[in-house]
């Protein structure tokens, strides 16, 4: 998960809406949306400002690496499951090819 996700995501959790946010950060909606849409980066002043909004340190907004990593393994989790299918597969040829070798069809 991004910055711009892990914001929405926590925007959403307490309720407010984009309008609300960027009231409590000075900014225009506009302003406030290019950051949810990652269109923009947040700085550090307002970052401040939406860890005391939502009542959390800065690292845990800037905390987004175990998401990640989490999904990365589960990348690797689906490449493993469909290199082991694949593998299964080519076995399964392997044999039906050596059943027709033995039979002369090939």
């Amino acid at each position: 998960m991004k910055i711009n996700a892990k914001l929405k995501s926590l925007r959403l959790q307490h309720g407010l809406t984009q309008q609300q946010v960027a009231q409590k950060l000075h900014c225009s909606v506009p302003a406030y949306s290019k950051v949810e849409t990652g269109a923009t980066d947040i700085t550090g002043e307002r970052l401040l400002l939406l860890a005391e909004i939502y009542g959390i340190p800065v690292w845990e907004i800037l905390k987004v690496g175990e998401q990640i990593e989490d999904e990365a393994g589960k990348t690797i989790e689906d490449l493993t499951e469909r290199v082991r299918a694949g593998q299964e597969a080519i076995a399964s040829l392997q044999g039906k090819l050596i059943f027709m070798y033995e039979k002369g069809m090939v």
